[in-house]
């Protein structure tokens, strides 16, 4: 089996399928690959600040929990909606 890399170069990887002892064997290895070893540096993720409104909603919510209510979304068939509208007209009150 040969293998092809970016640069079109062909190699035949070693048949020992063991797996590398310490890391000089692997860097060994995938440079026998082709490869070459790379250091980068990437961003760290950064936290968005929340708007205004996500947190006057995350409030909303919290406080309607606090009060023992919680959202609910579900599906039903169209012709039970009356029947839970209703439903939630008559618990709300």
């Amino acid at each position: 089996m040969k293998i092809i890399t970016p640069t079109g170069k062909s190699v035949i990887p070693p048949t020992d399928t063991s797996e590398p002892s310490d890391a000089s064997e692997m860097a060994c290895a995938a440079r026998s690959l082709g490869l070459k070893s790379v250091r980068a540096w990437v961003p760290d993720i950064q936290k968005k600040n929340k708007t205004d409104g996500a947190q006057r909603t995350k409030r909303s919510l919290e406080k309607a929990e606090n009060q023992g209510l919680k959202q609910l979304s579900i599906t039903l068939p169209a012709e039970l909606h009356p029947m839970l509208k209703t439903l939630a007209a008559l618990s709300s009150r």
